[in-house]
């Protein structure tokens, strides 16, 4: 924990004070280690993206919003995320969107994403993750978004 958020801890627990995160803050530049999603998660090989939206009742969860097929679009989105990028903290709002990479040799690799009301991260529950985000580059978020307008 950084002195910064050691602080606000002691000042909130002294005080009482609840605190509210409304939004999604940018992942602060830590130095700490970064990652390659296309290497780690093995997404070289997806044949496939489903994106799923959550749905504005909570018990709904997450519902099917569009099926990415077309290679050249696939090669984009890999392409745009296929380098190493921040590990950063949590960001501390729902995910908007779920991604399901499915991959050629029938395994699914699923991810958090969004983008709205600030920069956009992306994490999952994999190992590598290390309980963390990344703040996927511009072009992936401009593929998915194109990807979703497509289907309005």
């Amino acid at each position: 924990m950084s002195i910064h958020n050691t602080v606000l801890v002691t000042v909130a627990l002294a005080t009482g004070a609840v605190l509210l995160m409304i939004g999604c803050a940018a992942p602060p530049e830590t130095g700490g280690n970064l990652i390659n999603v296309v290497k780690e998660a093995g997404l070289s090989d997806t044949v496939e993206i489903e994106i799923a939206e959550l749905a504005g009742d909570a018990e709904l969860g997450y519902l099917h919003r569009v099926t990415i097929t077309d290679s050249q679009i696939l090669d984009q989105i890999i392409a745009a995320l296929n380098q190493d990028l921040q590990l950063g903290p949590r960001a501390r709002c729902p995910a908007r969107y779920e991604l399901r990479f499915h991959l050629g040799d029938g395994t699914v690799q699923e991810f958090s994403y969004s983008c709205d009301n600030g920069p956009s991260f992306l994490h999952g529950g994999q190992d590598f993750w290390q309980v963390q985000d990344i703040q996927p580059p511009a072009r992936f978020d401009e593929l998915i978004l194109e990807a979703l307008a497509s289907t309005e």
